[in-house]
């Protein structure tokens, strides 16, 4: 699936200036070779916001040419270097015998900051702007999208925001409609680099194919605001979910937005895509997400914040897609691009067919390095590469180009409470460069990580780089000795609370405190009182010695062996001990 985005070619009533009706008229002149905009200034600057949407303000342009009456010229608004990335401000705008023009152009002409010209009416894509002047401008927006009509008419269900920084511009919508929705560099003058990020972060509605919605939760499809909007549509169900947010730039120039989406549920609706006329009515699926994006660098990273919230005191499972969408359009040339990836240690590699999806454990956070382009020199100012950082288990699918899914399977919320997820994103020009920042995000993502591993006496390690908290594939068989290694695998010093069972199935536990030596620890680790205090990627020992029962019957045990960070509850890690006696 790829975004697209229409120019928006709007129809104007053009007032004519100048002079009264001549006598005599001359002939058209040749095309128009040359012009200067004189108005707007360099530098304006415009809101597109709610209460001046609907009509859309205009501002009156102005300027000069070489050209006399007869001749025309379309006012557009040009973005990326190169003539073919433009949007339309006004067209066939005529120009008077002594070269001047002048129209009224809707503020919706510049998306962010591009470059103001007016080119002739028959000016080809692709040809100079040498000979074409103007102003940069900017048009910033924040508007919501709201029912039109019955019973929830007014209701918010997405948002379109659009912030211009210094360095790069970002577009938002709601995590239904596409997240992350657009981000380009940006250069003085107007100028701006392709997009990188096209709908990243989001959860968005059913695409061609898809067996299931974006977001399940306990096992069934779930919708958001925007989605439940655009599959099923409102019309007059009850319980239709309402979306709420706000957005600020504080006088840094840093960008917050904030939103709240409550999921919702039509239990009726066993099939997918859903069908309308089967859900009466949208039961409340007890979970919201309160997502929270912060730009940062000048506006080339943006760092999301997922909190997944219980509403309703139980505890809920979700599944999630997470779809980051990368342009691939060379707006300079007009023609598609293949993106590259790159995860871990490997090298770069192109959408795969069929599609593949790599699969955890890796080290976490763990970051995706992307190029909108795989064949783009490296330090190419127009065509970006990024990374995308993110702190949970997930497999990594490759749907096709261009198109990336994070799949987190397993994402559980306590009961009335919540489960934070975090992504970020860099867009650069340079691999060493993304790579840099994306090592300072995974380092911000995951400040706390405790990691257990276990072997038996004289086996080898389980459980290295794996985490959960069931102690799946991290389990070991011995016989009555253990070791267990507690490593800080964050990028903050922490402290580690260690827990241990005391008798499982008439097994006894002792626990001695380094990889030698004979001091018990039974006591604290048994009653959660045993913490250690680690330094990143330091690590710290115990044993764990078994005493079987009185008699053998061939029973057996399974002792886990929890960590927990002091720092962060819900880091925590699953390590077990499995011993069987024979029969006897």
């Amino acid at each position: 699936m790829r975004f697209t985005r229409a120019r928006v070619i709007p129809v104007l009533m053009i007032a004519l200036t100048g002079a009264g009706v001549v006598a005599l008229q001359s002939p058209a002149s040749a095309d128009v070779s040359t012009t200067t905009i004189t108005s707007p200034l360099d530098g304006a600057h415009y809101l597109v916001d709610d209460a001046h949407s609907d009509p859309v303000e205009t501002v009156t342009v102005t300027g000069t040419s070489d050209g006399t009456t007869g001749d025309t010229v379309d006012i557009r608004c040009f973005g990326v270097a190169g003539s073919r990335d433009w949007n339309g401000g006004a067209f066939a705008v005529p120009v008077q015998v002594d070269g001047t023009f002048s129209a009224e152009m809707p503020i919706t002409a510049a998306k962010a900051s591009c470059r103001l010209r007016a080119v002739p009416d028959s000016f080809t894509d692709g040809a100079s702007l040498a000979a074409f002047s103007g102003p940069t401008i900017t048009t910033e927006y924040l508007t919501s999208t709201k029912v039109a009509s019955g019973p929830h008419a007014g209701m918010t269900y997405d948002f379109d925001a659009v912030f211009q920084g210094s360095k790069a511009w970002n577009e938002f919508h709601s995590v239904g409609r596409g997240g992350l929705f657009g981000s380009q560099l940006s250069y003085p003058g107007g100028i701006s680099s392709n997009y990188l990020w096209s709908g990243a972060a989001a959860g968005l509605p059913h695409r061609s194919g898809a067996v299931r919605s974006a977001v399940r939760i306990d096992g069934k499809d779930a919708f958001s605001p925007y989605t439940a909007q655009a599959a099923l549509n409102f019309v007059d169900r009850p319980g239709a979910p309402a979306l709420t947010y706000s957005a600020q730039r504080d006088a840094s120039g840093v960008v917050t937005i904030r939103e709240t989406d409550p999921y919702v549920l039509c239990s009726s609706v066993t099939t997918y895509p859903p069908d309308p006329g089967a859900c009466p009515e949208f039961k409340t699926a007890g979970v919201q997400l309160e997502r929270t994006y912060t730009t940062a660098d000048s506006d080339r990273q943006v760092r999301v914040r997922d909190v997944w919230r219980s509403t309703d005191g139980k505890a809920h499972s979700i599944s999630g897609i997470y779809v980051e969408n990368v342009n691939t359009v060379d707006a300079q040339s007009g023609e598609s691009t293949v993106v590259g990836m790159k995860l871990g240690h490997g090298g770069y590699f192109t959408d795969p067919d069929p599609q593949i999806t790599l699969t955890a454990p890796w080290p976490l956070a763990n970051s995706a390095e992307l190029r909108e382009s795989n064949t783009a020199p490296d330090g190419d100012l127009y065509v970006p590469r990024g990374a995308v950082t993110f702190g949970f288990p997930t497999g990594v699918q490759w749907e096709q180009n261009g198109l990336i899914n994070l799949v987190a399977a397993s994402i559980r919320v306590p009961g009335g409470d919540y489960r934070l997820i975090r992504q970020s994103f860099v867009i650069g020009t340079t691999d060493a460069e993304v790579l840099a920042k994306a090592k300072v995000n995974q380092s911000l993502i995951t400040p706390y990580r405790p990691d257990a591993w276990i072997r038996p006496a004289g086996g080898t390690y389980q459980g290295n780089n794996v985490f959960n908290t069931t102690g799946a594939g991290q389990t070991v068989a011995g016989k009555r000795t253990f070791l267990i290694v507690i490593q800080n695998d964050g990028s903050g010093s922490d402290r580690i609370r260690i827990r241990g069972a005391a008798h499982v199935n008439g097994f006894g536990a002792t626990y001695l405190k380094g990889a030698t030596g004979h001091t018990s620890i039974t006591y604290a680790v048994t009653h959660s009182d045993y913490v250690v205090n680690l330094a990143p990627r330091s690590f710290s020992y115990l044993r764990l010695v078994v005493r079987p029962p009185s008699s053998a019957h061939g029973q057996g045990a399974t002792f886990p062996f929890t960590l927990m960070s002091l720092n962060n509850a819900y880091r925590r890690d699953v390590v077990a001990a499995q011993v069987q006696m024979p029969i006897s």
